[in-house]
């Protein structure tokens, strides 16, 4: 039983490493705020940004709203990718490790 212990807490170990480096890559995640501050504008901050702007104006969104949007997106989905890429591969590891 010691070893399903060790075994799900290292598991539990790298996934949350995972989490964490997605959540970083898409919010600011500094433990101060000048940290916060001096990290680059993450997806996330961008999206709020032009949600607030649209929440507030009149009509549909301009062309260059729709291209922010698309880069914005892009962004999140790069992220996403890198994060199931990440997890894909630990996984692999772990049914090898495994004898699958």
């Amino acid at each position: 039983m010691q070893l399903y212990a060790k075994t799900e807490e290292a598991i539990q170990s790298v996934l949350a490493k995972l989490a964490e480096d997605c959540v970083a890559s898409m919010v600011a995640a500094g433990a101060t705020l000048v940290q916060v501050i001096s990290e680059p504008t993450k997806p996330l901050s961008k999206l709020v940004l032009l949600h607030n702007v649209l929440e507030h104006s009149e009509g549909p969104p301009n062309q260059p709203m729709r291209e922010v949007y698309a880069k914005v997106a892009a962004e999140i989905d790069e992220g996403s990718g890198a994060f199931k890429t990440a997890l894909d591969n630990e996984m692999a590891s772990f049914e090898a490790l495994a004898g699958r």
